[in-house]
């Protein structure tokens, strides 16, 4: 818990509490020199996601919400910029310097005569990129709006096109109004696109990141969601609210922009963010450059799955009275019949036999890839393991996989059950290593901020590389652990993939499971589906006694 930034096991409680001292500079106006309050939940995931929610909430509230100053502008920042200093001052400059001169007909003329040029040169710049007309307001622009670009960057050029475009629109408005329309206004696209923008602003507490907020409370208190599944779809949420505009009203985002996104997805390389290539492009600048220069494009899976990241959240909001009958953008835009590689496949005989004879002779390292291939354990599960969790009950040894949040244990499906110590796992020593420890098995591992043990999973990824077994992103780490167990299951011991389920827990929807406090299956019975599985083809060596 001394990971999660703001979380407090305030002492003589089992309630999991937030506490945060306010920065010395805001004391006097908030009053108090720290914040402190009961996140009433024991459930330790849940906890980190609210403690992450109530801390950015202060973010906003103090102005500490954090900013990047190389942050490039967006192509929405970039067309407002325009519009505001290209058609909205300009026309009224413009519409100054007419009244001013109404009186004077060679000057008036001038003027008119001066809108027509002006008319026709910005626009030539709009259409050709020859922007050199546009040149001189540029730096003064850029200085009084803080954009950090220059003129080496894409932005700079892309800035210097959408100012063309909003300078013509200016000046035919303006020569229309000195030719006695004085109510005239333009239909110009840029103009129409930064107006629509701002009447589809979204109200206070009511941008897509600050929804997202809400509704990823209700994840982790209603569907369990963790604290790593939640992050990972607000970094993709942030980023769909960066391409229609951080500022959008939900309800602002029609099909066409969620087409857009998607579209632009499919033109992004995998990994984009981290190609030199397109470094500090925002996704459409990215798109359209990767395009360009013939880059490897991102698969359909992904995008489905980035996709269904966004799509939920309107699903979440239309259940809201706020937004009650909220239409989703995402309707009808996912593609169909395509299906990704099975993301954690088995290991076959040759990999496990290199993998236990490169184990470690003790420790983490040897012990949680260990039990994890000769139980199918979750790595969770088995990092969090404790001495008393292995115990006898009737003459076996079982292992206890407990899920109780207020003691910082964790199952996926929020239930304990027990796993046998099948003869395999009594071989390889495994009794004898409990009997040497107290209190955790593991206490070197710790969850990281996500809720997980992401340092156990990280030193296999790169300890099967180093073996040979692993090749870049294939997929493999100690959750296929999992799969392969799964299938030595169905072959080895000849089981139904509803009783595999019961060996690997997961979870059971069917009307039965409902009834009765008991779980499935007897520690004996258990213990001879698992006693089954022998892993022909894979040499222990040594390893067992």
């Amino acid at each position: 818990m001394k990971t999660i930034p703001y979380l407090w096991p305030r002492p003589e409680s089992r309630v999991l509490w937030f506490r945060r001292m306010v920065p010395q500079h805001l004391r006097e106006i908030v009053g108090k020199s720290s914040i402190r309050f009961s996140l009433k939940t024991t459930d330790l995931r849940e906890a980190a996601a609210l403690c992450r929610h109530h801390a950015a909430q202060l973010d906003r509230e103090w102005g500490l919400a954090p900013t990047n100053p190389s942050m490039r502008p967006t192509i929405a920042t970039i067309e407002q910029t325009a519009v505001e200093f290209g058609y909205d001052f300009a026309l009224a400059a413009s519409d100054q310097r007419r009244r001013e001169v109404a009186d004077d007909h060679h000057a008036y003329a001038l003027h008119m005569r001066r809108q027509e040029i002006n008319a026709q040169q910005y626009a030539y710049a709009a259409a050709t990129g020859e922007t050199s007309a546009v040149e001189p307001a540029m730096s003064a622009i850029i200085e009084a709006q803080g954009l950090n670009i220059s003129p080496a960057d894409p932005e700079y050029a892309q800035l210097a096109t959408a100012l063309a475009a909003a300078m013509s629109a200016a000046a035919i408005t303006a020569g229309r109004r000195a030719r006695g329309d004085t109510s005239a206004d333009t239909d110009a696209e840029i103009v129409q696109r930064v107006r629509a923008a701002k009447a589809s602003k979204a109200k206070p507490g009511e941008t897509i990141a600050e929804l997202y907020e809400a509704w990823a409370l209700d994840r982790a208190q209603i569907d369990g969601a963790t604290a790593a599944t939640i992050e990972d779809g607000r970094k993709i949420v942030n980023r769909f609210a960066e391409f229609v505009g951080t500022g959008r009203a939900l309800d602002s985002i029609t099909p066409t922009d969620a087409a857009q996104w998607r579209d632009t997805l499919r033109a992004l390389p995998p990994k984009w963010m981290s190609k030199k290539e397109l470094a500090g492009l925002d996704q459409r600048a990215a798109a359209a450059k990767a395009t360009a220069l013939g880059m490897a494009t991102g698969s359909l899976v992904n995008i489905n799955k980035q996709m269904s990241n966004v799509s939920p959240l309107y699903r979440w909001a239309a259940g809201q009275p706020r937004w009650a009958g909220l239409r989703n953008p995402f309707d009808g835009l996912f593609y169909q019949k395509v299906k990704g590689k099975n993301a954690r496949p088995p290991y076959n005989s040759d990999q496990l036999t290199a993998i236990v004879h490169s184990l470690p002779d003790d420790g983490w390292l040897r012990w949680v890839p260990l039990i994890a291939l000769a139980t199918g354990m979750r790595t969770g599960e088995v990092c969090q393991l404790r001495a008393h969790d292995v115990r006898q009950d009737n003459g076996s040894w079982l292992i206890h996989v407990v899920h109780d949040p207020a003691q910082g244990m964790a199952t996926k499906t929020k239930v304990s059950r027990f796993v046998p110590v099948s003869m395999l796992l009594e071989g390889l020593g495994f009794l004898d290593f409990v009997d040497r420890r107290e209190g955790r098995l593991f206490p070197e591992l710790e969850r990281d901020q996500t809720g997980e043990y992401s340092k156990a999973s990280r030193w296999f990824r790169d300890h099967l590389e180093e073996i040979g077994v692993k090749d870049g992103r294939d997929g493999l780490g100690l959750h296929s652990f999992r799969h392969t167990m799964a299938d030595r299951l169905r072959i080895e011991a000849e089981l139904l993939d509803s009783e595999v389920a019961v060996i690997l827990g997961h979870s059971s929807t069917g009307v039965t499971a409902g009834y009765g406090s008991i779980s499935q299956g007897s520690v004996n019975r258990l213990r001879g589906w698992i006693d089954a599985v022998r892993f022909d083809g894979v040499d222990f060596g040594k390893l067992i006694d």
